[in-house]
């Protein structure tokens, strides 16, 4: 039988400060009461670090996952291989925990160091409540949780009240029942590569970059519908022809449905599925005039051509706007010739599965260079404040251009992407109507709007 509140931390042995930072929570949290399972305390477990690990996963009453940029990295499998192993195993226990509770959490806690952000919190996880540890708030509201002590008590429940009943005639007529068409960011994924190839080869990920120059020799190193794992290539491409034949044993070809990924229910298959979606989505947009940001997973608009900064439109969804301005460069209002910055319009996106359907979750968002390609300094500090600007309108009009954008209605795509097509935004019928006038602004807010009142944001202070 348990006598103390038992709680385990994931982190990182990224440097070591990192580590000392560690220490210093877990010996005030011991001070606290609660009884800390931390390596930094165990010289040589018996039964090995793995099962240490596995034990101390599983047995603790809470999971503090502090999670950093390189936890994030090597958690979600980004990370080169003999590289922070143990935090790998870490990650794999905890998914695997959720999982078997049917993806129910309420013991794996992620939490943010100063400076911290969301996007370093694994994928899984990024639902979850998340605590700032280092402030005393975000300490308290931890400690709170762990110990079940809520900030505030739920009063008793009273009793019902027992009210008279009136009788009134009315000459009232109930209207029609209305129903509400609700249209969602979730764009359907129409179709994909048929058949995924998996082979045997000489390279893994540790010689990648070889692998990276041969595919370079061989003319296909902008090819990506391909992921490289346990000294085996898994493509959409077919792996017998050439040039592929070049870099793996076509001896060992296997051919495979797709939809043997596609509708599984193992976490691995799904992983792979959703790098081949991602990579299709990368070489679609690629052709369209987008790239990907890794660090803030975002697909963003480039200028209409290097060097040149030239204002970028494309067709809206919208029928009250026939363009939306995608690339915007701004200059200083103190001196007109210099570049202060650029605004590329951006979104992120990602791969979910519902009723055994694959969806691309669209969700709008804006890219700050300092000169249409080198990542702005102040790219959150410009976003929170462009962010305020819009409204729930604004953001529809938006999921509406990227869905027709990827969906080929614009024109932009020169022949259709044969490996990744998309339908319909997904929408949902309810039983019940909205009366638009008591929750619609009075004034319609155009992109012109938003537009000067950003340049009006940006610029009553210059950097």
């Amino acid at each position: 039988m348990k006598k103390h509140l038992t709680l385990f931390i994931s982190y990182c042995h990224e440097s070591a400060s990192h580590q000392n930072k560690i220490l210093g929570l877990a010996n005030r949290l011991v001070s606290d009461g609660i009884d800390v399972i931390l390596d930094q305390y165990v010289f040589n477990p018996a039964e090995g670090w793995q099962l240490w690990m596995d034990r101390g996963v599983r047995d603790a009453d809470y999971v503090a996952m502090i999670c950093t940029e390189t936890y994030y990295r090597r958690v979600m499998g980004d990370e080169d291989v003999l590289i922070g192993q143990g935090v790998k195993w870490e990650g794999k226990l905890i998914y695997q925990h959720i999982y078997n509770n049917d993806s129910l959490n309420e013991k794996f806690l992620p939490c943010l160091l100063d400076g911290g952000q969301v996007s370093y919190i694994p994928t899984p996880l990024q639902s979850c409540t998340r605590y700032l540890i280092e402030t005393e708030d975000g300490y308290e509201d931890f400690y709170r949780y762990i110990t079940d002590q809520p900030r505030i008590q739920k009063p008793t429940l009273g009793k019902l009240r027992q009210l008279p009943a009136k009788s009134r005639q009315s000459d009232f007529m109930a209207p029609l029942c209305k129903k509400e068409v609700l249209v969602s960011n979730l764009l359907e994924v129409e179709g994909f590569f048929k058949k995924l190839y998996i082979a045997e080869t000489e390279y893994r990920r540790g010689t990648i970059e070889d692998l990276w120059k041969k595919l370079d020799l061989l003319g296909i190193s902008h090819e990506s519908g391909w992921l490289l794992k346990e000294k085996r290539i898994v493509s959409i491409y077919d792996l017998r022809e050439m040039p592929w034949r070049e870099i793996c044993d076509v001896g060992t070809v296997e051919e495979f449905e797709s939809d043997e990924w596609a509708l599984s229910d193992d976490l691995d298959k799904q992983k792979e599925f959703v790098w081949m979606l991602n990579n299709c989505l990368a070489d679609k947009l690629r052709s369209l005039g987008l790239r990907f940001n890794k660090k803030f997973r975002v697909y963003y608009f480039l200028p209409t051509s290097k060097g040149c900064l030239k204002e970028r439109k494309i067709r809206s969804g919208s029928t009250t706007e026939t363009y939306k301005t995608v690339f915007k460069a701004y200059n200083s209002n103190k001196t007109p010739h210099k570049l202060m910055f650029c605004r590329h319009s951006a979104f992120s996106g990602y791969f979910q599965r519902y009723e055994r359907k694959w969806y691309l979750e669209i969700t709008p968002t804006y890219y700050f260079t300092r000169d249409g390609t080198t990542p702005d300094l102040f790219y959150e500090e410009k976003l929170s404040k462009l962010k305020r600007l819009e409204n729930s309108d604004t953001v529809r009009r938006w999921i509406m251009s990227y869905a027709r954008l990827l969906c080929g209605e614009d024109g932009l795509l020169e022949a259709p992407y044969q490996h990744l097509q998309f339908g319909k935004l997904k929408e949902f019928q309810i039983p019940y109507g909205i009366d638009d006038e008591q929750w619609l602004p009075s004034k319609k807010v155009t992109e012109n709007d938003v537009m000067q009142e950003e340049m009006e944001l940006f610029f009553n202070h210059e950097y």
